[in-house]
């Protein structure tokens, strides 16, 4: 308990995001039983939430010992293509590392690069197999993103996305990624995005979400030039409070919960707003994520920090 009365939560990272499918569908994979995670996923209608549960099942260190077999036996689905690509990806972040461009090895940017350009291959593969299906474009954005391809490339990848679905959450905040400052996109780019998006989705959709993201990375990208007053504008604080009406209303966030609110509770600390980071700190309950509170440190740690702050507020100072 707390001085406001109501209970903390221990904070973890669940890489299932708290979902029992999910979870389950990976101890199957860690069992071997490739073949019944895929049935699960070709039959699986929600495009954004099986674009998910791709990039979660996919990651891992180095290349399982599933996905080859998964290849040679079903290599007319796109699914394993698919599959191969996310891990690629994931495989393609492993070797550059988390830290910034400048802090990345030679060696690094080569294993980088080229795990990338393997991931498009195989992509475009699962692209061809599967017409109606977006997800393959929502991963290319990643690829280009990292490949800081010409932002022309970009916006065709978003167009082809979109031609197969519309409010594809996956892909949308994909896109957000490759126009955010640090891989070659403007605030302009990345803010029209988010907005754009953002008003085109119903209330309670978790593409709301794009707002306090935005919001944040413009943050950080101004925080390694020493200015830290972002979140002290009122008409962001205004805007950020409007999504988050919008957003949590009536919130039909799915799969995506998790992550919304993790970048809304990190907002609202930013703000040093705590009433409204209590809130989504107790609908969250101890559910963290990497990003992005690792921004600023261990996650975890960070995560609590703004957690005991938002339950226990510093008294205001009187003069």
């Amino acid at each position: 308990m707390n001085s406001s009365g109501a209970p903390m939560s221990r904070p973890e990272i669940d890489p299932t995001l708290g979902d029992p499918t999910l979870r389950a569908l990976r101890d199957r994979l860690d069992a071997g039983d490739w073949r019944s995670v895929h049935e699960y996923l070709v039959g699986l209608a929600d495009r954004d939430l099986r674009a998910v549960y791709v990039q979660v099942l996919s990651d891992g260190a180095g290349e399982p010992a599933w996905l080859a077999p998964w290849m040679a036996e079903m290599p007319h689905f796109a699914i394993p293509w698919l599959m191969r690509a996310a891990q690629r990806i994931h495989w393609a972040w492993e070797a550059r590392g988390p830290g910034r461009a400048g802090q990345v090895t030679e060696e690094g940017w080569t294993l980088f690069r080229g795990r990338l350009k393997l991931a498009d291959r195989d992509l475009s593969r699962a692209a061809f197999i599967d017409r109606q299906d977006p997800s393959p474009y929502g991963f290319m954005l990643i690829v280009a993103m990292g490949q800081t391809y010409e932002m022309a490339e970009r916006e065709l990848r978003r167009l082809r996305m979109r031609e197969r679905g519309q409010l594809f959450a996956f892909g949308e905040f994909a896109m957000l990624d490759a126009l955010n400052p640090k891989w070659g996109g403007t605030p302009d780019q990345m803010f029209d995005h988010a907005r754009g998006v953002a008003a085109a989705a119903p209330d309670g959709h978790p593409l709301i979400g794009l707002i306090p993201r935005a919001h944040v990375e413009h943050w950080l990208v101004q925080s390694w030039e020493n200015n830290t007053s972002h979140f002290y504008d009122m008409a962001v604080r205004e805007e950020v409070h409007a999504a988050a009406a919008r957003c949590l209303v009536a919130p039909a966030l799915g799969i995506w919960e998790t992550e919304v609110l993790n970048w809304f509770a990190y907002a609202f600390a930013l703000m040093e707003d705590w009433e409204s980071a209590q809130q989504i700190f107790t609908m969250l309950g101890g559910r963290a994520r990497r990003t992005p509170w690792g921004y600023t440190g261990d996650p975890l740690v960070r995560f609590a920090e703004a957690q005991q702050t938002a339950f226990s507020p510093p008294a205001p100072a009187y003069t």
